[in-house]
This record gives structure tokens, sequence and C-alpha cells, in this order.
């Protein structure tokens, strides 16, 4: 299956060469909106955002924490529709093709692939997982009391949504697991000696690759920039 925001990149990434190189010409001429392919390409534009959409519901249900994408559709789409500035003015480039947005957009079009060739694991198997952070946990002396009950408080969240995930759905289930799995990258950040920042490193590496979701390893970053600022 083709992927969505792969496909919107590419045809931003056309756009964006087109606006630069084009000099001082209306955005509905950089488009070649009075073309038959490009009035095309700007339909399939929007018709990518919807597909992009569909694709957010899906990792919604499947468990992954996919919130600040959601949030950044708008601003796609804007960018789809020429949005600020009208179609017959001159488009500033950095604007609306800014770093940030065609990087979230880049993350996505991972998640999407990673989240399609890799199936989650079986709630039940993850179980052995938690424990193992845990025990990390435990043997880490080097963290801050109040960090250390916070970690055990997505723990013990993530048994119990495990435990009720046939009352309540298996996608809270597996956000709660991603929860933990997060947590312990940051605890690699707070760890002051070698050996326990690699223990955490290996924990979130092999937990990513067999229970996380795709957007694990995404909010990583963003969890330490946050709490280590």
């Amino acid at each position: 299956m083709a992927n969505p925001a792969s496909e919107l990149i590419g045809i931003f990434e056309e756009w964006e060469t087109a606006t630069r190189e084009a000099g001082n010409v209306s955005m509905l001429r950089i488009r070649g909106l009075d073309t038959d392919d490009g009035f095309r390409k700007q339909i399939t534009a929007c018709r990518l955002i919807a597909e992009i959409e569909a694709e957010l519901d899906r990792l919604t249900d499947a468990g992954s924490e996919v919130g600040f994408y959601r949030r950044s559709l708008k601003s796609w789409l804007k960018t789809v529709v020429g949005c600020p500035g009208a179609w017959q003015s001159k488009p500033e480039p950095n604007h609306q093709f800014a770093g940030d947005k065609m990087d979230l957009l880049r993350s996505l079009a991972s998640l999407i692939d990673g989240s399609a060739q890799r199936p989650r694991r079986p709630l039940e198997d993850i179980l052995p997982i938690l424990d193992q952070a845990e025990e990390l946990l435990d043997s880490d002396k080097e963290l801050s009391p109040a960090f250390v009950a916070y970690f055990r408080g997505l723990i013990e969240d993530a048994r119990t949504a495990i435990r009720m995930h046939e009352k309540n759905g298996v996608a809270g289930a597996y956000r709660a697991v991603d929860h933990v799995i997060v947590a312990a990258k940051a605890a690699e950040g707070f760890s002051k000696s070698e050996e326990s920042k690699r223990r955490w490193s290996d924990f979130f590496r092999d937990a990513s690759a067999n229970a996380a979701g795709g957007a694990a390893v995404a909010l990583a970053g963003n969890v330490l920039r946050q709490i280590t600022g």
C-alpha cells in the first residue's frame, strides 16, 4: 500500500523547488493550476491529506500516540491550499515549506512504513518487558525519587491497562506500554553512570523493536527535551 505521507512529501518538495526557482511568479503559475497535470496534482495533494488522517486513525486504533501528527494536519493542509496568501500572489517558500513542518511529515512517513512492516506483539507477551523495566529501575540508584515514583506509576498503569484490555480496548494498553518505553529513554538521560546509561539504552532499543508502536521512538526525543530542559 502506498504511503500517503511519502507521496505528499514528494509533491511538497516539487512545489518548493518550483517556488524557489520561479522568481516573481504567482502560486497559480508555479503549481501549474492552469494545466491538467498541475490541477490533478493539486487534487491529489488534497486527497493525500484525507488519507493521512485515515492513517492516523489506524495508528491510534493500534495504540500509537499520534496527537502531535494530528495537530499538524491543519498546517499541511494550509500548504496544500496555498494559505496564507492568494493564488495570484508570490508565495514565500520558507514559510510554506518550513523545516519543522517537513521534518514532522517525514517522521510520520517513517512511522507509517514501520507500522505496516511490523505488527505489534500480543499484550500478554509484553508483560516480561514491564518486569524488566521494573528490575532496571530497582537497580539504578542514581535516579531521583520523584522520577522513580513517576516511572513506577507508568509501569503500574501499563499492567492495569493490559489486565483491563478486554473491557477497555487494546489501544489504551499499547499506549500505556509506549509511555513506559519512552520513560526508559528519559531514565537513560537522567542516569549518571555509563553502565546504567548503557542498560537503559539497550532496554529502550529492544523494547521498541519488540513491543512499542512507532510513535514511541519519535516521542522519546521530545520527552527528553521537555524534562531535561
